[in-house]
């Protein structure tokens, strides 16, 4: 999605043109000359994206309280705690919270920097069989992500109607409680 916000921004079609004339193919074209420049643009969207991850609360209150809980929802609590203990915890915590951001932004900045050096060497080469496996790595490590995705929703989508890490898979109460009481359009359906 940000790729495609960021693809009608740029002059994609002359970058592919002008990679033809030099003699790559499509795809090599796209790799060495379009991707560079949206990874560059994406950044400031991929750093907001990582900040909201892994601060974000809706989706562990969403849930429900029956689950372990994620780092936010405990900082959460311990950020709206009266005590002296809570508010030390939530100062510490929120200290964590910054330190895995500034790792993550750092991750950021370091894949940018491996993948732009990595298709630079790559343009001098002009090797296609480079560009292939590269081309390939790039659809499995999509395929890779989705399914984890897919995972994720999957597990929410579990979470949501009863089930959770203590209980095994066969002895779970089944229901759609939560549904029901979260969704105003399931109270007139189900």
């Amino acid at each position: 999605m940000i790729f495609s916000a960021f693809g009608r921004q740029l002059a994609i079609k002359n970058w592919l043109l002008q990679g033809r004339a030099l003699g790559y193919s499509e795809s090599a074209s796209w790799w060495l000359l379009v991707f560079p420049t949206m990874l560059k643009q994406s950044r400031l969207a991929l750093l907001a994206a990582m900040a909201f991850t892994l601060s974000v609360l809706d989706i562990s209150l969403l849930i429900g309280p029956n689950i372990p809980e994620l780092y936010a929802v405990v900082l959460y609590n311990w950020q709206t705690g009266f005590t002296a203990d809570e508010q030390a915890m939530a100062f510490l915590g929120n200290l964590l919270l910054l330190l895995m951001l500034g790792v993550l932004v750092a991750t950021i900045y370091g894949h940018e920097w491996i993948a732009a050096k990595r298709l630079r060497s790559l343009a001098v080469l002009a090797n296609p069989m480079h560009i292939t496996r590269l081309s390939r790595l790039f659809t499995a490590w999509l395929a890779l992500f989705s399914l984890l995705t897919l995972a994720v929703l999957l597990t929410f989508l579990l979470w949501s109607l009863g089930w959770n890490t203590q209980n095994s898979f066969n002895s779970v109460n089944w229901s759609t409680a939560l549904w029901q009481d979260e969704w105003f359009l399931c109270k007139n359906l189900c």
